[in-house]
C-alpha cells in the first residue's frame, strides 16, 4: 500500500536539494557542469581560467560581449556552447538563444549536443523537472522547451552571415548568442572574407 504521506516528504525533500543546487549553481557554474555533465568534465580539476570565464557569461547583470581564445582542447565548446546554454535554460535566465558557427552543418553539430543531453541526460532533467521538450519543434537546427506546460526556451543553430535581423521567439528577441568558430582556414586567408565577416559582425550580430 502506497504511503502518500512518506511520498509527498520525499518529494518536498527532493524539491528543496533542487533549489539549494540552483542557488549554488548560480553561484558556481563550474559545479553544474560537475554535477550534471560529468561526462563532459572528466578531470579532476579546470583550468583557472574557466571559472572565471563563466562567471562573465552567466553572472553579469549587464548586457556583455565576450570574446573567448584559448587553443583547442581546453573546452571552450563545452563551456559556452554547451554548458552556459543548459545552464541558462535550467536557470530560466535566457529565452532564445543563438548557436552560431562558420557553417550552418557546424552550429547543427552545437545543437545536437544540447538536444542529446535533454533526450538522456536524467541528472539535467532532474535539475530542471519543469523543462520539457516540445516534440512538435525538435529539429536538427531548431529546437523548442516547455517550462510549467508553456513555451518558454528556444534554441536555434545558424551559420555566420545568417541575417539575424527580425528574429522573434513569442516576446523575445534573442538574448544569448553564442559564437563558436565563426571562421575557418579559407575565410581568414581571404582578405575579401574577412572583410565580409567583420562587417556582418559589426553590424548585425553586435545589433541583435
Amino acid at each position: 500500500m502506497l504511503d502518500v504521506a512518506k511520498i509527498s516528504d520525499a518529494l518536498l525533500l527532493a524539491e528543496a536539494d533542487r533549489r539549494i543546487n540552483l542557488k549554488r549553481w548560480t553561484a558556481d557554474p563550474l559545479a553544474f557542469g560537475r554535477d550534471v555533465l560529468p561526462h563532459h568534465f572528466r578531470l579532476p580539476t579546470s583550468a583557472g581560467w574557466h571559472a572565471e570565464a563563466l562567471r562573465l557569461l552567466t553572472q553579469s547583470v549587464a548586457p556583455l560581449k565576450l570574446a573567448m581564445h584559448a587553443p583547442r582542447g581546453h573546452a571552450k565548446s563545452t563551456l559556452a556552447s554547451l554548458l552556459v546554454p543548459l545552464l541558462a535554460t535550467v536557470l530560466n535566465r535566457k529565452h532564445f538563444l543563438l548557436l552560431i558557427s562558420n557553417t550552418h552543418a557546424q552550429a547543427v553539430k552545437f545543437l545536437q549536443a544540447i538536444k542529446y543531453e535533454w533526450e538522456t541526460n536524467v541528472a539535467l532533467r532532474a535539475a530542471a523537472p519543469q523543462v520539457t521538450p516540445n516534440k512538435d519543434k525538435w529539429s536538427d537546427s531548431d529546437i523548442e522547451l516547455f517550462r510549467d506546460g508553456r513555451l518558454c526556451h528556444k534554441l536555434l543553430a545558424l551559420g555566420s552571415g545568417h541575417q539575424l535581423r527580425g528574429l522573434k521567439f513569442l516576446q523575445w528577441r534573442p538574448d544569448l548568442v553564442v559564437i563558436d568558430d565563426g571562421e575557418d582556414d579559407e575565410m581568414v586567408r581571404s582578405d575579401l572574407r574577412r572583410l565580409a565577416y567583420q562587417e556582418w559582425f559589426d553590424n548585425v550580430v553586435l545589433k541583435v
